[in-house]
């Protein structure tokens, strides 16, 4: 009964969507405070995770999987 969501951070590198690790790492950490200070319980309430410059893109997620993508200082 359990469900597993993988949680992907991004952001545009030229014309597609890469990881960068150390942004990545900090995101993830953010994500559990983020969990742990709303108290989400419902995996669709993770969507609403907006820091670091992160945000949700639904049109690249799926029920397993959350896309957010942080938009570059340029």
């Amino acid at each position: 009964q359990d469900r597993y969501i993988t949680i992907v951070f991004c952001e545009l590198s030229g014309d597609k969507l890469v990881t960068k690790g150390t942004y990545a790492k900090m995101a993830r950490g953010e994500m559990v405070r983020f969990m742990a200070e709303n108290n989400i319980e419902n995996p669709v309430d993770i969507k609403k995770f907006d820091r670091l410059g992160y945000t949700f893109r639904g049109d690249l997620s799926s029920e397993t999987e959350y896309v957010f993508e942080r938009k570059a200082i340029k």
